[in-house]
């Protein structure tokens, strides 16, 4: 799960993290639920991170508003499969 801020600074640590799960994952899936900003920088990291794995093996959950507004405005909502938001104790499905 991506929380805070992905930004300048945070992007390429993302960018390591998708890279090092997808050495071993049939599948990465990227939660942007946790996402309180995100800029063109992370915007950037998922775009390689896709072009790196291939489409079918990179997944993204939606993030908050603010983050899925920078997915519409950049005209890339249907470029990444959109996960569903995986379940975790605590949380109910609704």
């Amino acid at each position: 799960m991506v929380f805070g801020e992905v930004d300048l600074k945070s992007a390429p640590h993302l960018r390591q993290q998708i890279r090092r799960a997808g050495q071993t994952a049939l599948e990465v899936i990227v939660d942007l639920e946790g996402a309180t900003f995100m800029d063109c920088a992370g915007l950037a990291a998922l775009l390689q991170a896709r072009a790196d794995l291939g489409p079918s093996r990179l997944s993204v959950t939606p993030g908050p508003r603010q983050v899925q507004r920078l997915f519409e405005l950049a005209g890339i909502t249907g470029l990444h499969r959109v996960a569903p938001r995986p379940l975790t104790l605590g949380r109910r499905a609704a």
